[in-house]
């Protein structure tokens, strides 16, 4: 009997409250869509409740596919009178645009304390999740028949810390051009190992329908149960992607997307895949312009020019007119401005300046700044975060500055092309060095920071000993590599005992590698082929002689 009284008292206390006037607790809703579930509580009759709390946020799983709704319940009442119906009240859960489609269920709890004794109450929920258009993609794992729709290793994927490490934009909102990272942490939380795990990520674009950037490979690892590993993935927004940059459309219809497939260490060695996704904001501003790619020597002496060059993108979908590039180190008296009469949207203009380099300057690393400004004389700035148009380049100073300790040796150096410029082949520079100091002194030669577009560079003189005002000439002779083309720079080392002299930067230009009857046959390749066109004639004649006599 008391076992009876026992069972009879705990239904009453479970039912001393009843969820009431429910709406939307079984629905539908689009991926990347919104659905509020709203009800009220109603007491049974019982007596008064308190301390009422809702278990929020609540999880809604379809097989190994999940999605949570939002922390609070909008309009949580905490006390509830015998007989008293509440207000009505909303939970919301906002389904991320990747959700995988299918019947997703939970229920939503409620706790609290009566005389009667603590009461619990749920409330099931049912949402089916439908693909929100064609072009949404909605399970990554699945995506070209290359993962599987079954965690079976219990596998959790999270994509954490995206960030801006370099351009205009934050987080989850991306400028083009912008050089990003984000992490992937990869956890094993089932009772077996998982092999040979393929950690794979993309970009989406859900308003086409197409990838910015396709899914790529970044990594491949063991887990044991219990184990993670996190993978840190960089990349820029540049002409790198498989999508144009003047394709990208202002918006946050793009999807960020990561993937573990792996192999159960099982005897069946069975496929699982777990994917997250983050959206993403590419912000595609009216009026924008910036710098870009500035290259400059490593290393520039005093009393000499720092060439810069790079380009000015217009990354804004608005054509500009009458803009400006401000040059500015107040340190090394820098002051300089570059005019562009007209930039189109998502096109670029060369930018080349040379820079001159006091020759009192202190030997050390400067700071100058490129700023863009427009036809009003305004900075450009992104507009949603604030920063405006500015890069800066690090100038290592160093050699030939009339402050430098250590060194009384002072030099010029002049360089002019002999011949060569053509990729594949030597290119030959004729120098000449002049000891500006008061003294005599020994000077050693050195070429640098060829590296990039030539294979070797040789001197015919590595030292030269030259009196106060005296100067000699010396020939260097670099190999260009076959597949160098356009501008390039490199330097042209002076250093005396233990010092650096002089560093003076030299601008080549090399043209593309191309075949040309005078690279194949000299530059007397037309008595080549006046000579092949008469062994012809010859030919031609003997074979006529001989026709001629057999008819007779």
């Amino acid at each position: 009997m008391g076992v009876l009284m026992l069972i009879l008292l705990t239904s009453f206390a479970s039912a001393a409250v009843n969820f009431v006037n429910t709406a939307n607790s079984v629905s539908s809703v689009n991926q990347g869509n919104s659905v509020t579930v709203s009800f009220s509580i109603q007491e049974s009759g019982l007596g008064n409740v308190t301390n009422i709390s809702f278990n929020t946020p609540i999880t809604l799983t379809s097989s190994s596919s999940s999605f949570h709704s939002e922390n609070t319940v909008i309009g949580a009442v905490t006390v509830l009178n015998k007989n008293e119906t509440s207000g009505v009240m909303a939970l919301t859960f906002n389904v991320p645009s990747s959700q995988a489609t299918g019947v997703y269920s939970g229920s939503l709890g409620i706790t609290g304390s009566s005389s009667t004794g603590a009461i619990t109450q749920n409330l099931p929920i049912t949402l089916t999740v439908t693909g929100s258009s064609s072009n949404t993609l909605s399970d990554f794992c699945t995506y070209q028949n290359s993962g599987v729709n079954d965690n079976i290793g219990d596998l959790s994927v999270d994509i954490k810390n995206v960030e801006v490490d370099n351009g205009f934009g934050d987080g989850k909102k991306w400028y083009p051009f912008d050089e990003i990272s984000f992490d992937v942490k990869v956890s094993n939380n089932g009772n077996e190992d998982v092999n040979s795990i393929s950690l794979e990520w993309g970009l989406y674009d859900n308003d086409n329908g197409k990838w910015v950037i396709k899914p790529t490979e970044e990594d491949n690892f063991d887990l044991s149960n219990g184990d993670d590993q996190t993978t840190t993935v960089n990349f820029k927004l540049d002409d790198s992607m498989d999508e144009d940059l003047s394709d990208l459309s202002n918006g946050d219809h793009y999807v960020l997307y990561a993937r573990a497939t792996g192999e159960v260490d099982n005897s069946n060695n069975q496929k699982t895949c777990l994917s997250d996704s983050n959206d993403i904001n590419i912000i595609i501003d009216r009026n924008f312009v910036i710098t870009k790619n500035l290259v400059f020597p490593a290393t520039i002496s005093c009393g000499t020019n720092l060439e810069v060059k790079g380009d000015v993108w217009n990354i804004g979908s608005k054509d500009q007119k009458d803009l400006t590039v401000k040059i500015f180190n107040n340190e090394l008296g820098i002051s300089q401005t570059v005019d562009f009469a007209k930039i189109t949207s998502f096109s670029s203009k060369k930018l080349d300046v040379n820079l001159p380099i006091p020759e009192n300057a202190t030997e050390k690393t400067y700071s100058i700044s490129f700023e863009v400004y427009d036809s009003n004389g305004d900075i450009y700035s992104s507009t949603k975060t604030d920063q405006d148009s500015t890069s800066t380049i690090a100038a290592k100073i160093q050699g030939g500055c009339s402050t430098s300790s250590g060194t009384t040796a002072q030099a010029l150096v002049s360089a002019n092309l002999q011949s060569g410029g053509d990729a594949g082949k030597p290119l030959v520079i004729s120098a000449t060095i002049k000891n500006t100091g008061s003294s005599k002194a020994t000077f050693l030669l050195n070429a640098a920071g060829y590296s990039d577009w030539a294979d070797s560079a040789t001197l015919d003189k590595t030292s030269v000993t030259l009196n106060p005002g005296d100067s000699t000439q010396f020939l260097l002779t670099l190999n260009v590599k076959s597949a160098a083309s356009g501008d390039q720079l490199f330097n042209i080392e002076v250093d005396s005992g233990n010092d650096v002299v002089l560093m003076q930067p030299v601008s080549v230009s090399i043209k593309s590698s191309q075949f040309s009857f005078s690279s194949a046959f000299g530059s007397n390749w037309y008595l080549w082929f006046l000579g092949l066109f008469n062994l012809i004639l010859i030919v031609v004649i003997i074979i006529i002689a001989v026709r001629v006599s057999r008819k007779k």
